[in-house]
């Protein structure tokens, strides 16, 4: 892969996955692969999951025999070099977290990517009069 081209996130653009990556994944019986991409406080973080097929919650992933979750951490290793190395994301921001999922379905092969932040909502409680303590006749 051309480490000179770098892919942004942010406007929508999806690096294509590396074919050597992909032939791994698909020898361990790697069904997902969710790259989670977090920022708000000037710094991105991301973090690599790998689910494998058969795999519906995080108790089937603690489940998994050992050996199966050394392999899977070196896919999650690998998978972040090779996202670190063409995707930007700087999570500069004013201190609101804000994210961008991007899940690698490789049974059905399909990419989606979602976006989300937290906001402040206000939602008015009270509106009534000012009342005063300490005043005369009190």
């Amino acid at each position: 892969m051309n480490r000179d081209t770098w892919y942004s996130l942010k406007n929508g653009e999806i690096a294509p996955f590396p074919k050597e990556l992909y032939d791994l994944c698909m020898e361990n019986t790697v069904d997902k692969v969710v790259l989670s991409w977090e920022g708000g406080s000037d710094e991105g973080y991301l973090q690599v999951t790998v689910w494998l097929v058969g795999e519906n919650n995080w108790n089937d992933q603690w489940g998994r025999p050992d050996t199966m979750k050394a392999v899977v951490l070196v896919l999650e290793e690998k998978i972040q070099d090779w996202a670190d190395g063409c995707i930007e994301y700087n999570g500069a921001g004013e201190g609101s977290p804000y994210g961008h999922d991007l899940t690698i379905d490789l049974t059905n092969e399909k990419v989606t990517l979602d976006e989300w932040w937290n906001q402040r909502v206000d939602d008015n409680v009270l509106d009534g009069p000012l009342e005063l303590n300490g005043g005369e006749g009190q």
